[in-house]
């Protein structure tokens, strides 16, 4: 070792790195699948939910988890699923950013999300959630699930992106993750922009009519 502290290497192999502050707090991980680590919470560690994947995670001053880089693709029975993710974590909540890309076998999507999450801590929501993934699969299951996902509070804000019709889209929704705002351009290349209400429904379009007839027709918006 040289006498400043540092160590050369030209090329080493491992499965997971560490790094720490010099109290040992975690800070960053860089693993592969197997060794990628489990949710960290307030010094609790939780199953990760939908697997692992090889990565970076990121864990804030008091070593709680608060985002990562995953990605990952594969070829099964003559298919192929493709994904990746960066995200950025709310203070003691889940992602609020998130950079991603999903690929199921030529059916894709990509782009940026925001998100919203409630202002309670995450480590409040997870002793029920416990609960229900021990639950026995059924109808009870199920209606739990959707009771807790509705009281969670956690809604998309924001979309900008590739969806998976193959459209260039910009979606701006409400503060209950009601599509509010959207602006396209179809795989056509016709561009459109949607003003929806609280139900989903169009209540105003540029253009008028999306159909080709319709496409050269110039809209005036209302007043007031």
């Amino acid at each position: 070792m040289a006498s400043d502290g540092k160590v050369r290497f030209e090329e080493i192999e491992v499965e997971r790195i560490n790094i720490v502050d010099r109290d040992g707090t975690l800070r960053l991980v860089i693993a592969n699948t197997e060794r990628s680590p489990d949710v960290v919470l307030n010094g609790r560690t939780y199953p990760r939910e939908g697997g692992r994947s090889p990565g970076l995670i990121f864990f804030n001053d008091e070593g709680t988890e608060c985002g990562g880089l995953i990605y990952g693709g594969q070829r099964k029975e003559g298919k192929y699923s493709a994904g990746a993710s960066l995200t950025f974590d709310q203070f003691e909540q889940d992602q609020v950013v998130q950079l991603h890309y999903d690929d199921e076998n030529g059916d894709r999507t990509y782009g940026l999300r925001i998100m919203d999450r409630p202002t309670r801590p995450l480590a409040e929501f997870l002793p029920r959630w416990e609960a229900i993934v021990g639950m026995p699969d059924g109808p009870a299951k199920e209606a739990a699930i959707d009771e807790f996902q509705a009281g969670f509070g956690a809604c998309r804000r924001v979309f900008v992106g590739r969806n998976r019709g193959g459209e260039a889209i910009v979606v701006l929704a409400d503060s209950k993750g009601r599509d509010r705002i959207r602006m396209r351009v179809d795989q056509d290349d016709v561009p459109r922009l949607e003003f929806l209400d609280e139900k989903g429904e169009v209540v105003y379009r540029l253009p008028p009519d999306a159909s080709p007839a319709g496409r050269n027709q110039t809209a005036v918006l209302p007043r007031g």
